[in-house]
């Protein structure tokens, strides 16, 4: 809990951090273009995204699997990208306020900013600095904007979905594998009591028989066994209060083939 609340305030930070700057850059600004406007909330959609996914989060042992990992793994990196993404195209969009700025900081040529970074990022070889002005220096179009933050969406709503699905199923995996283990498991050491309190030799032969047969029985069941597997319980709590030892060797050799029964039936339908 703790851990979340410290990876929701450093992703805060950087969201506060961003919207002090764009506020900043844009404060002399008459009119920002259409697009500015669409990154700015797509940015904050991307975090509250990351912010709801808790509640996308299937409850589960997580000793057996870690439910929260792959979607805030997600989550965050959508985040990351459509804040990146839409930082760069705000960037753009504000071409000709970043020149003013830089200029009053004296920390580019006469050229102006995006002159500057083109001069120090590209090869003369490769893209024309023309080119790279053309693209840099006019606005990112609305529709350009809707399109890659539409796909960006989908693409994480797609991700978060096909885990949601994949963390159900393996819940219901895990939930059926405790639920058909719950069987041996709750038999196995009642009648293990039973071994180690056999009144008579021939008695403690007889329950051995049926705990070890008990113990390698396959522990996945079906429906077909169900029936048989409640007899089973009925018949072992009748040995639990039989103490006379013919009654106990008889339900001994009734419960064993009970269960070679119930196991027969489990195999097949396994198969």
């Amino acid at each position: 809990m703790h851990r979340n609340i410290i990876w929701f305030i450093l992703d805060a930070l950087l969201l506060i951090a961003f919207n002090v700057c764009f506020f900043l850059l844009t404060a002399k600004a008459e009119q920002l273009p259409t697009s500015v406007w669409v990154c700015y909330a797509f940015i904050h959609v991307s975090y509250i995204l990351l912010l709801c996914t808790p509640f996308f989060v299937r409850k589960g042992n997580r000793a057996v699997a870690d439910y929260r990992r792959p979607l805030y793994l997600g989550t965050w990196t959508y985040f990351v990208v459509a804040f990146i993404v839409n930082a760069a195209f705000i960037l753009v969009s504000l071409n000709s306020v970043l020149i003013q700025l830089f200029e009053q900081l004296q920390l580019s040529p006469r050229e102006g900013f995006t002159a500057w970074l083109v001069h120090r990022l590209v090869n003369s070889e490769g893209l024309t600095a023309a080119w790279l002005l053309k693209l840099l220096g006019s606005p990112v179009s609305a529709t350009a904007a809707w399109i890659v933050n539409v796909i960006l969406f989908a693409a994480a709503g797609v991700y978060l979905l096909v885990n949601m699905l994949v963390n159900e199923d393996t819940a219901e995996q895990q939930e059926r594998h405790e639920e058909e283990a719950r069987f041996v498991d709750n038999l196995a050491p009642r009648l293990k009591v039973l071994v180690d309190n056999a009144k008579s030799k021939a008695c403690e032969t007889e329950l051995e028989k049926v705990y070890y047969a008990l113990k390698s029985s396959p522990l996945r069941t079906c429906a077909e066994a169900k029936g048989i597997e409640a007899e089973i319980m009925l018949l072992v709590g009748e040995l639990e209060e039989n103490s006379a030892e013919p009654g106990t060797i008889a339900l001994c050799e009734t419960i064993l083939r009970t269960i070679q029964k119930r196991n027969r039936i489990v195999k097949d339908k396994i198969q």
